[in-house]
């Protein structure tokens, strides 16, 4: 028998595995993991951490709990498939789901609203760029030196984002003129934005990347996003503009797609299992800027990996539970502090820091 305890009211529903969707397969993927189980019972960071084994499982304990599960059910979903999550912010948000639980041998079922599971998933440091390649999809890692450029270093046009900066921008340049209409909380039209330059043709960060100029000053930022929800329809509404504008043709074959930053090559942990890359190797994804987190503590999102020892995890639940931010002063993006539609906590402008590799979230737009 299965218990039904309801976030909000329960609807009954059942969804075949023929007829999924990527929040159906994530789910499916979290349900009877280990992780789910850990971040939920875990004797010392759990939502559940002060329930014995032989107690029931309770609507009024779920309910005084409603924030704390949302938050660790959308770090499970980080952590289980950070890599499908463009495609996860993209399902249909009308229905409730279940996600299903085990404890003192009984089944349980807890029904939430995907609307505001959207608004906890919110710890991947996010930017955009606009690049000579059509064919990557979400879970590859773009590498710097992946990146094939022309002998003049150029692989978008002068009318597409501006070559020459350091004397003033091109206001009427397509990346600007978008930039300006979709990032409105970078400043609007009050800031310039311009794509970033391929390696040895005073690259800043990565190949490109959007980045923001400041203007009156000489600051460069990157255009950073932390939940996945409002930056797919970010780079949905940049990439129509650029489709339209002078970046479509010219024989540049431009694609826009949505990255994560923080990426960081890791081998020889046991605890974790490669499950697509024969050459061994495995990619970790910051949870926030460098990769660290407020008091020091290790939070990374391991994928497309899983670890089969999440207990061994250091700082993991730690990250997950309650409030977090990035070290910077009056930027919180921890899913209990998340304020839906509230620009101070869904970005950050990162400053320009040298970027080695990205992962695919989403993409790509054909520009």
């Amino acid at each position: 028998m299965i218990k039904k305890i309801l976030l909000t009211i329960l609807i009954s529903c059942f969804v075949s595995t023929a007829h999924a969707d990527a929040l159906d397969k994530c789910l499916e993927k979290l349900a009877p993991s280990d992780l789910w189980q850990t971040l939920l019972f875990d004797e010392k960071e759990g939502v559940f951490k002060e329930i014995s084994d032989s107690d029931k499982i309770t609507v009024e304990m779920v309910q005084r709990r409603k924030s704390q599960l949302y938050t660790m059910l959308a770090r499970g979903i980080e952590l289980l498939c950070v890599d499908q999550i463009g495609q996860i912010v993209k399902v249909e948000t009308s229905a409730k789901r279940r996600v299903y639980f085990t404890h003192n041998n009984e089944k349980y079922a807890f029904s939430f609203d995907v609307d505001k599971l959207f608004e906890h998933i919110n710890d991947i440091r996010m930017g955009f760029i606009v690049i000579n390649k059509r064919n990557l999809s979400p879970g590859d890692v773009l590498k710097l030196s992946d990146i094939q450029v022309p002998e003049n270093k150029k692989f978008f046009s002068d009318a597409c984002s501006d070559w020459v900066i350091w004397d003033n921008l091109d206001d009427d340049a397509n990346v600007n003129v978008a930039g300006q209409t979709v990032f409105s909380e970078f400043g609007g039209k009050k800031n310039e934005f311009f794509l970033d330059f391929a390696e040895g043709d005073n690259r800043r960060a990565f190949p490109g990347l959007v980045l923001m100029d400041e203007t009156g000053s000489t600051t460069e930022k990157i255009v950073t996003y932390f939940n996945p929800y409002i930056a797919v329809k970010k780079l949905a509404d940049f990439s129509k503009l650029l489709h339209e504008g002078e970046c479509s043709g010219g024989g540049y074959n431009l694609a826009a797609y949505l990255v994560a930053l923080n990426v960081q090559q890791i081998e020889g942990d046991t605890d974790f299992k490669n499950i697509s890359d024969s050459s061994n190797r495995r990619w970790a994804v910051g949870l926030s800027i460098g990769g660290d987190v407020v008091g020091g503590v290790t939070g990374m999102i391991w994928a497309p990996y899983v670890a089969t020892g999440v207990a061994k995890v250091a700082g993991l639940l730690k990250f997950a539970a309650a409030s977090t931010a990035v070290p910077v002063v009056g930027w919180i993006v921890g899913g209990v502090a998340l304020a839906a539609g509230s620009a101070a906590l869904i970005l950050y402008p990162s400053d320009i820091e040298d970027i080695q590799q990205v992962m695919i979230l989403d993409g790509p737009y054909m520009i």
